[in-house]
C-alpha cells in the first residue's frame, strides 16, 4: 500500500493503485515521498545572538538627538570626504560622484 498526494487539493491518502483523488476526483495526483528530518546544524547556543557589525548611524538618546540628526545637511561624503553629489528627489537621497555612497536627504520638517 502506498501514500498518495492530490497536487489539487493537497489531500493524502493510502491506496493500493490511485486513479483519482477520493477528495476532489481530480486525476493529477502522485506518489507522495516522505523526506527525513533533517538534523539540526551545530550553532550558537540557544539565547545567545549573533553579534552586529557596528553601525555607522548613531542618533544618540531621545527625539531631540534624533531629530538633530536628521535635520542636519550632510555636505561632505562620510567615506571618501567628496564634496559633490549627485541629487535624487524621488528617492529622497544623495549619491556620491567620487565613492558612489547614497545618503539620505535631510527630512524637511513642518
Amino acid at each position: 500500500m502506498a501514500v498518495y498526494s492530490c497536487s489539487n487539493c493537497n489531500f493524502r491518502f493510502a491506496a493500493n493503485e490511485a486513479k483519482k483523488c477520493p477528495r476532489c476526483d481530480s486525476a493529477d495526483i502522485r506518489e507522495f515521498q516522505q523526506r527525513g528530518k533533517e538534523e539540526p546544524q551545530p550553532g550558537a547556543p540557544a539565547g545567545h545572538h549573533a553579534p552586529r557589525p557596528p553601525s555607522r548611524l548613531v542618533y544618540g538618546d531621545g527625539k531631540g538627538a534624533w531629530r538633530s540628526f536628521h535635520s542636519q545637511q550632510a555636505s561632505v561624503c562620510p567615506n571618501c570626504g567628496g564634496k559633490e553629489f549627485e541629487l535624487n528627489y524621488k528617492r529622497k537621497e544623495k549619491t556620491c560622484r567620487k565613492c558612489g555612497d547614497i545618503l539620505p536627504l535631510p527630512r524637511r520638517f513642518a
